[in-house]
C-alpha cells in the first residue's frame, strides 16, 4: 500500500494496482442531486471505512450517482457516435501513468479500467489522475469545438481488489449502455471496449 489520500472520498493507491475510473462532465448532476450526494459523503466521514454502515453508504452514493448519470443530463458531449469512436481511440492510445484495459463512453461520462500501475506515492496517483483530465479535456475540446473546462473536479476512483472484483467492474461496463436504455445489446454501443 502506497498510502490514503482524502478529498471528498478516501483514495487507496497501492503498488501494481488496478483501478476503477468515472469522470463525468461538470455539468452531468442535477443540482438538486450534488446536493444529495454531498449529504452521503458528510455522513461517511463520522463512519470507519471499514464498517458495514460506510459500505452500504458508499454503495447508495454509486447507485444515486448512477442513477442520474445514466439519464444523460447536461451537455452530452459524447452522445454522437463518432466522437465516442475518436474517444475510444484517445482511451487506446493513453500512456502517461495509466493505460485502460476497459472502458465505456456514455453521453455525459465515462467509466474506465486500468491495466495494473504503479505510482512511487499518493501524490503521483493524484498527478496521473490529474494529467488525463487535462490531457481528454484538451481531446474532447479540439474533437468537438468545446472550450474550457470538461470534467467535474471531483471524480470516483476504487481500487480493484482482485480478479473476481475487476470481472464484477468489466459486466458493469459492458452493461451500462443498455441499463440506461441507450442501446438493446452492448455490442450495438460505440465507445465501450
Amino acid at each position: 500500500m502506497r498510502g490514503i489520500y482524502h478529498d471528498q472520498l478516501p483514495h487507496w493507491v497501492v503498488d501494481y494496482g488496478c483501478y476503477s475510473l468515472t469522470f463525468h462532465c461538470k455539468d452531468s448532476l442535477p443540482a438538486a442531486a450534488l446536493l444529495k450526494l454531498r449529504e452521503i459523503v458528510a455522513s461517511e466521514a463520522s463512519v470507519a471505512s471499514r464498517d458495514e454502515a460506510y459500505v452500504e453508504q458508499s454503495r447508495q452514493r454509486f447507485a444515486m450517482m448512477e442513477h442520474y448519470l445514466d439519464q444523460s443530463h447536461g451537455a452530452c458531449p459524447f452522445a454522437h457516435a463518432s466522437i465516442r469512436s475518436d474517444l475510444s481511440q484517445f482511451i487506446k492510445d493513453y500512456d502517461d501513468g495509466f493505460r485502460f484495459r476497459h472502458w465505456v463512453v456514455m453521453p455525459n461520462h465515462w467509466h474506465l479500467l486500468t491495466e495494473p500501475a504503479s505510482f512511487a506515492s499518493t501524490g503521483a496517483f493524484k498527478h496521473a489522475i490529474k494529467l488525463f483530465k487535462m490531457r481528454s479535456n484538451a481531446f474532447v475540446n479540439k474533437s468537438t469545438g468545446l472550450s474550457g473546462r470538461l470534467w467535474m473536479r471531483s471524480g470516483y476512483d476504487r481500487w480493484v481488489r482482485d480478479a473476481v472484483e475487476y470481472q464484477r467492474w468489466v459486466k458493469y461496463l459492458h452493461g451500462n449502455p443498455v441499463k440506461a436504455c441507450l442501446c438493446r445489446q452492448s455490442k450495438d454501443w460505440v465507445g465501450l471496449k
